[in-house]
């Protein structure tokens, strides 16, 4: 039939399906039934063509022999019988700087036989390698099969650090790979391959655990608000003599951590298989930061989590602390901040300089802990600086605008923000990292957790946005005050006063939206019935399973994958060596009485040294002090049982007792031997351990010479012994019978 009899809706078929308006371009779709395979062919084949590498080694040998040219192929297409394109045979027929033809270098010089595949790379094939790429993958889908799926940056990495670990070109640039070269494109034509060979990854959220807050702005309220604070701006800069600029104000505020908050992340799962992202914990623990500035300058870092009140934690939570560090550990029964950790907070800061060298203006909101806490604000009095406390709900960012710097959005500069966002990667590659290695216990320590803080407060803070941050809450300098600081958020409103704000655009990342389709990966045929369902799906896990388990021999590929996964897979911090002490006496070593860090780790492990070291003292004279008692009583019950010849039943009870003590080293079980016992316990003791356990006397002291005979136990004696023969110092004992200490009798 011709294609228009095959375009044409057919008459006879009422339950055929048809689409298109125009009759001529109208598909049929055939009236099959459900789960029924369709196959519809396409028109043309993409990069089609009638020609094969042959051909073109062919025409390339007669333009080399002269017997034609290359502009020939367009005066004389007789002479072009496969016909291959001009600008193709143009390719084929340029020289390298030895004059080689590239036609003839891929055939004899690489024993190529066929034209290279569309796509790709100069020369056919991908940029990692089809066994680094099956090896990636098949690392890839065996963690998201465990619950384990890989995050989509972290897939960059991956390609990203192959493609150096083998030395791959820049196709556009011709330099090799780097850690800054944008490998996106690489990664998605890796997915799109990957589906092809029915391996499917599609990016999912993971689950969040926690909610936002609504927050509400009253414009009224922040007028009102800058019509009393700023006589008492003007106040505090003519007490001191200064004028104060944006750079010299600063803000703190709290914040909660979600430790399970790195599941919302992207990871790449396979298609038809759960997408459940691990989280470390059934239930988020709660964990509380007090992140702050003072102009350019970055406030150290309060961490609290839960515990007892007024108890200090162990220091040794902060053994993967560093010196300079800035973070320290505290604890309260709700892991929320109080009054005295707050206080703990600011004097933080007073020692570390940052605040009480100059006159400076803090912003805060009105938390408990900094609205009603007397000491607080008798502290910072002290220390020239004026809190400034904005009306309640006013703190977020709501239409771009709010009055707490630490709460603006990261692209603001915000470091709240900022922090969360390092912090997120940091937290779930360490989880991860630890969750993947066979030989740790799959958790994440709290002194790991301090040490991700620590790095994630070094690398997020942003100073060049500081100043324009206290801009943006509304202080500036009023030429009308002779330039003096001001604050007033309701001049940079650009919404009428009472108009409902708008959504925050800092919410829309957060917006449970589906994830748009990879381009060009192809979907997998769904049928529409319940059991059809079914099938299809248990079919593609058998497929996607399959092609997991496809091996390549590509050994160089695959070992530089396995390399480079292993240093991703390295946790972000070490883990903890120490075990956590948790006796009153090292949580002694604190500052004000609930705060702890790297110092009081340093201090807290020297008190345990030398705790452990007294410990060992003490029972070392506690048991010298044993044998000295008991020595005199064993050396001579142990001379008697040899004069005896071993017979224990002729000893008396006393000795009995004393051969108890030398052979186990502490006193016998039985209180006599009126029935025996006594007798059986000592044999029990000699079978089990023949020798005495007694050590020899201890040294006495130094002398320049023998003292006179018939001292006490202290005298001494310069010889050579005749078992040992060692000259030296021989003590004697009660008996005046000198010893060496080889335990030799020299007398």
């Amino acid at each position: 039939p011709s294609p228009a009899a095959l375009r044409a809706p057919p008459a006879a078929n009422p339950g055929a399906r048809v689409i298109g308006k125009n009759a001529s371009d109208r598909t049929v779709l055939t009236s099959a039934s459900r789960n029924q395979t369709v196959t519809i062919k396409p028109k043309g084949n993409y990069n089609q063509h009638n020609y094969t590498f042959a051909d073109v080694c062919s025409l390339g040998g007669r333009i080399n022999r002269g017997e034609m040219k290359l502009h020939d192929l367009n005066k004389h297409p007789e002479l072009n019988p496969a016909m291959i394109p001009y600008s193709t045979m143009a390719r084929w027929a340029t020289q390298d700087s030895r004059g080689v033809p590239k036609w003839l270098s891929r055939r004899d010089e690489n024993h190529k036989n066929s034209l290279p595949q569309a796509g790709g790379v100069k020369g056919g094939g991908t940029v990692l390698g089809e066994s680094a790429e099956r090896e990636l993958c098949k690392t890839m889908g065996r963690a998201a099969l465990a619950n384990m799926p890989y995050q989509y940056v972290e897939v960059e990495d991956a390609v990203r650090n192959t493609a150096i670990e083998l030395r791959r070109v820049v196709a556009k640039t011709g330099k090799l790979y780097d850690s800054l070269t944008d490998v996106s494109t690489l990664v998605k034509s890796f997915i799109v391959r990957m589906a092809k060979e029915g391996i499917y990854f599609i990016e999912k959220h993971g689950r969040k655990l926690g909610l936002q807050r609504h927050i509400n702005q009253n414009w009224d309220s922040l007028q009102q608000f800058a019509l009393k604070i700023n006589p008492e701006l003007i106040t505090f800069q003519k007490k001191y003599d200064v004028i104060l600029t944006p750079k010299d104000v600063g803000n703190w505020d709290e914040t909660g951590v979600d430790l399970c908050a790195f599941a919302s992340a992207l990871y790449m799962c396979l298609k038809h298989f759960g997408n459940q992202v691990v989280a470390p914990f059934e239930q988020s623990p709660h964990w509380t930061l007090i992140i702050g500035f003072v102009g350019v300058v970055q406030m150290e870092l309060l961490a609290i989590m839960k515990g007892t009140d007024n108890l200090v934690p162990s220091p040794f939570h902060a053994q993967l602390l560093k010196g300079g560090d800035g973070v320290y550990l505290g604890q309260t029964a709700t892991g929320w901040v109080n009054n005295p950790l707050k206080l703990a907070f600011a004097n933080l800061q007073i020692d570390k300089g940052i605040i009480g060298k100059r006159p400076i203006v803090i912003n805060v909101d009105g938390h408990d802990s900094n609205l009603n806490n007397d000491a607080l604000h008798e502290l910072m009095a002290a220390n020239k600086v004026l809190l400034v406390v904005p009306p309640s709900h006013t703190s977020a960012a709501v239409g771009g605008q709010g009055t707490q710097q630490c709460d603006r959005p990261a692209h603001n500069g915000g470091p709240i923000a900022l922090f969360k966002r390092a912090f997120r990667r940091y937290f779930g590659k360490q989880f991860f990292a630890n969750l993947r290695d066979p030989n740790w216990n799959n958790a994440v320590s709290v002194a790991e957790i301090l040490a991700l803080f620590a790095k994630a407060h070094k690398d997020s803070f942003d100073s060049s946005k500081i100043e324009q941050l206290n801009k943006d809450v509304g202080y500036w300098n009023d030429p009308r005050m002779g330039g003096m600081l001001q604050w007033d958020i309701c001049r940079l409103n650009v919404a009428p006063v009472g108009a409902a704000a708008a959504a925050p655009a800092a919410l829309a990342p957060y917006a449970s939206a589906p994830m748009p389709p990879i381009a060009g990966a192809p979907a997998l045929p769904l049928a529409v019935s319940h059991f059809g369902g079914r099938a299809a799906m248990q079919d593609s896990q058998g497929r996607q399973l399959a092609a997991l388990a496809h091996n390549d021999a590509q050994i160089d590929q695959v070992f530089a994958v396995r390399e480079v996964i292993t240093g991703m897979q390295q946790p972000v911090v070490p883990r903890p060596t120490e075990p956590i002490v948790r006796t009153e006496a090292v949580r002694k070593n604190n500052r004000y009485g609930c705060v702890v860090g790297s110092d009081e780790f340093v201090a807290a492990k020297e008190t345990v040294r030398n705790s452990e070291t007294g410990a060992v003292a003490k029972r070392q004279a506690t048991l010298d002090k044993f044998w000295a008692n008991n020595r005199e009583n064993v050396l001579a019950a142990e001379a008697a049982l040899v004069e005896k010849a071993g017979d224990l039943s002729s000893l008396l009870v006393g000795q009995l007792k004393s051969i108890v003590i030398s052979r186990t080293g502490h006193l016998p079980r039985a209180k006599n031997n009126s029935d025996g016992a006594l007798l059986e316990e000592t044999r029990g003791v000699i079978l089990k351990q023949p020798t005495t356990t007694m050590p020899p006397a201890p040294m006495a002291p130094l002398a320049s010479s023998p003292t006179s005979a018939g001292s006490a136990a202290a005298e001494v004696a310069f010889k050579a012994c005749s078992q040992c023969g060692v000259e030296g110092m021989l003590t004697a004992d009660h008996d005046g019978k000198f010893w060496c200490s080889c335990d030799a009798n020299l007398d």
